[in-house]
Order: C-alpha cells, then sequence, then structure tokens
C-alpha cells in the first residue's frame, strides 16, 4: 500500500491484514491434528500465518509512517495559524492605536468647533486690544494644525493599508479645510 492512500486507506490495509490473521489463527485452533492430510494442513497454514504476519508488519509500517506524516502536516498547520495569529495580533494593535489617534484628532476637532462658536457667540462687535482677533487667528491656526494631523493620520493609515480609516481621515481633513475657508471669509469680514 501506498502512502498516497492516506490514513484511512492505511488503517483499513492493515484492519483487513489483521482480519485474515485472526482468521487463519482460528483456523489453525480449529484444525484437528489427527493425520497426515490435517498435519499438512496446519503446516500450510502456519506458513499462510507467518505470510500474513509479515504483511501485518508491513502494513503496520506503512500505517505509521502515514501517522507520522498526519502528525507533521497537523504540526505545520498549527505553525501556519501560530503565524497568523500573530499576524492578526500586530494588526490589531495597529488598528487600536490608528483608532485612537482618529478618534483624538475628533475630540480636538470638536473641542476647537467648539471654541470657535463660543467665541462667535460672544462677538459683541467691540474688539479691545485685539483679544476676540487673536483667539480667532489661535482657532484658524489650530484647524489648520488639525487638518495637517488628519491628512498624516489618513497617509499613515493607507501606508498601514488600512483603506476605511484612511477615508476617515480624508474625510475629516476635508471637513477641517472647509471650516478653514469659512473661518478666513470671517476673518475678512472682521476687517
Amino acid at each position: 500500500m501506498a502512502k498516497s492512500q492516506g490514513l484511512s486507506g492505511a488503517a483499513q490495509a492493515m484492519e483487513a491484514e489483521l482480519g485474515r490473521f485472526e482468521e487463519l489463527t482460528e483456523a489453525l485452533q480449529r484444525e484437528r491434528l489427527s493425520s497426515e492430510k490435517a498435519l499438512k494442513r496446519a503446516a500450510q497454514r502456519l506458513e499462510q500465518i507467518a505470510e500474513c504476519d509479515q504483511r501485518m508488519a508491513e502494513r503496520l509500517q506503512q500505517l505509521v509512517g502515514v501517522i507520522t506524516e498526519v502528525r507533521q502536516r497537523q504540526e505545520a498547520g498549527a505553525a501556519t495559524v501560530q503565524r497568523c495569529a500573530l499576524a492578526i495580533q500586530q494588526r490589531a494593535a495597529e488598528l487600536s492605536q490608528l483608532h485612537s489617534q482618529g478618534e483624538a484628532l475628533r475630540q480636538e476637532a470638536a473641542l476647537v468647533g467648539q471654541r470657535a462658536q463660543q467665541l462667535l457667540a460672544s462677538d459683541n462687535g467691540s474688539d479691545e486690544n485685539g483679544g476676540i482677533r487673536r483667539a480667532f487667528e489661535a482657532i484658524q491656526q489650530s484647524v489648520r494644525d488639525l487638518a495637517a494631523s488628519a491628512q498624516a493620520f489618513a497617509e499613515a493609515a493607507l501606508a498601514k493599508d488600512f483603506p476605511d480609516l484612511a477615508r476617515d481621515g480624508e474625510s475629516l481633513r476635508m471637513q477641517l479645510l472647509a471650516t478653514s475657508n469659512k473661518l478666513d471669509l470671517l476673518s475678512r469680514r472682521m476687517g
């Protein structure tokens, strides 16, 4: 039997040979050794049993070889699973880090937006000592800085092969650029 028949084929061949061995052994036990003819049959059975025993040893060796192959395949599969698990763990850590960075950018953008809203709500038309103007310029700079950070975030996400996060970063950057343009228009109106 060739190893290519696999584990079940090797086991079936071994089982069949064992069944033949048991049949010959039982027949030998039943043999009445009371005549020359019976003794010749018993001697032939002993030869058949010896041949069968030899085939069983070969089948057993083949079965052990197939089991060794199966064990090696299983070990190779386990090594592949371990490499994949490590890669998944590393990618999950990268994703978590990017999610944290993206969330921090969104929170910072929300805070800058709140500061801008508060500043606009507190504008009563007078700007003593240019305080409102300076605060407004600081907000404009924060928005530009955040837009640059969002672009860097999108590029990092894309470089790490997370295109969905890269799109999120680019979307945030576009929103921030639109906000920056609006702030520029307001700044010109403020004079």
